[in-house]
């Protein structure tokens, strides 16, 4: 992996992190959320991001948080629905 992508997949994961604190979720409830397991989201969030990472995960954070993928790989300013 090239450093400009493990700077995006560290993103990434901060993102996650954040969104999931921010809406007081459990990893479970993220999980559940972004359909996929409570062990994806704690990787996730320990920086082990899947470099398969799942298109359709990516639509889901779309549409439970608004947020376009390509901002989940940047810091983001966050522009984020009310909880």
């Amino acid at each position: 992996m090239g450093k400009e992508t493990e700077k995006e997949m560290k993103f990434f994961a901060e993102n996650i992190t954040y969104l999931r604190r921010f809406y007081k979720l459990s990893q479970q409830e993220m999980a559940k959320k972004l359909r996929v397991s409570t062990y994806c989201i704690s990787r996730i969030e320990n920086g082990e991001v899947p470099e398969n990472l799942s298109v359709n995960t990516m639509i889901a954070v779309y549409n439970e948080f608004g947020i376009m993928p390509s901002k989940m790989f940047e810091p983001l300013n966050l522009e984020i629905k009310n909880p």
